[in-house]
């Protein structure tokens, strides 16, 4: 429900952690990803394949300037959507840069950071994590330890640690992380306010909820300081700490946020902006919990009166918010207006998804 904040890009990448599951890679997939590109249509070749293949004919295939194409296709693959596929090809280019340029050269380095990377996005953060901890080691005898690459690397093990369902070691990892990447770029660096958001976010991941909440609090004070309170990051720390003082069993304080929020976001993001709208929602869910059922009907009202037209009655966003309106209702003995409510929901929902749709059974069964 809270937006989670940034993970630290890997080196030379800006592609957001997207967790799923990624197969080995086997030597036919290997064989097949050489061969494509030759066996494809003229109409199916990209250009940038294309230049690889003249680049091999007139330089050939070890070239420095073939094997700075290979990466950046595979670079395009990835951030074109295919990260098993980018994955795979920096697997193939890996041990040509490692023959040709050595396995100490830079663009070694940076190819092992980026095959990582997009081994995470395919769906294998473990593995990922395990690349990076090697990288993370290597860079460290190279380059030294407060080189911004070691530290990026780092940073990304132990991001891709707490994706992989280790988030009590990938806190303990920030931790240290963020001592030393504060000693070298200074505790008002954007990049140190990232690492200490992604540490408290790993420790909220591992049920630490009261030391997460310390820390979101600490951090957007000095956010708010460095960078400035309308950020839609700073915005969105202030959510992620409203959620944790909430899971930390202080719901009072958790209101108290998220009223100083609802505002800021309206007149920052915009009034019908997702996260202004799930603000308001998580706002109005807790006020029901708190015993402020008739507040947080009327915010529920509110918002389905504001969402629906926009996004429609079906959406889900709009039925969620309809939905838990009527609970509400019912709870307090109002079981008239609960049922006008999920009738109208179920007369949106079943010409729109059928009559076996979840969503529809759920609202069949409310009525």
């Amino acid at each position: 429900r809270a937006r989670q904040p940034p993970r630290p890009p890997p080196a030379a990448r800006s592609a957001t952690l997207a967790p799923g599951r990624n197969r080995p890679v086997t030597s036919h997939d290997r064989q097949h990803d050489e061969e494509q590109v030759t066996r494809m249509a003229p109409e199916q070749i990209s250009p940038l394949e294309q230049t690889i293949i003249n680049q091999t004919r007139e330089l050939g295939k070890d070239h420095p300037t073939v094997l700075s194409s290979r990466a950046n296709l595979a670079a395009q693959v990835g951030e074109g959507g295919d990260p098993a596929r980018a994955a795979r090809l920096y697997e193939q280019l890996l041990p040509d840069l490692e023959r040709v340029l050595g396995a100490d050269s830079a663009d070694m380095l940076l190819g092992r950071s980026n095959h990582a990377h997009w081994v995470g996005c395919a769906g294998d953060p473990a593995r990922a994590a395990e690349l990076d901890k090697e990288l993370a080691a290597d860079m460290e005898r190279l380059l030294g330890p407060n080189h911004l690459n070691t530290l990026t690397t780092r940073a990304n093990y132990a991001g891709w640690l707490g994706e992989a369902g280790h988030p009590d070691q990938a806190a303990e990892l920030y931790e240290k992380f963020v001592v030393d990447q504060t000693a070298v770029l200074g505790k008002d660096n954007a990049d140190v306010l990232v690492s200490r958001a992604n540490h408290a976010d790993m420790l909220r991941r591992a049920g630490r909820s009261d030391e997460a909440a310390d820390e979101f609090e600490r951090l957007v004070a000095d956010q708010t300081r460095v960078l400035g309170a309308d950020r839609p990051d700073t915005l969105a720390l202030r959510a992620n700490l409203a959620e944790c003082l909430l899971e930390s069993e202080q719901p009072e304080r958790a209101v108290e946020v998220y009223e100083g929020l609802i505002p800021d976001e309206r007149r920052v993001l915009g009034a019908d902006h997702p996260d202004a709208l799930v603000t308001r929602a998580n706002h109005a869910e807790l006020l029901g919990r708190l015993g402020r059922a008739d507040d947080a009907i009327a915010e529920f009202g509110r918002l389905a009166d504001e969402v629906g037209p926009a996004m429609g009655p079906a959406h889900p966003f709009t039925v969620a918010v309809r939905g838990n309106m009527g609970n509400l209702l019912a709870q307090q003995g109002r079981i008239a207006e609960s049922l006008e409510v999920f009738e109208a929901i179920l007369a949106d929902i079943e010409p729109e998804f059928g009559s076996d749709d979840p969503n529809t059974v759920t609202a069949r069964t409310s009525v």
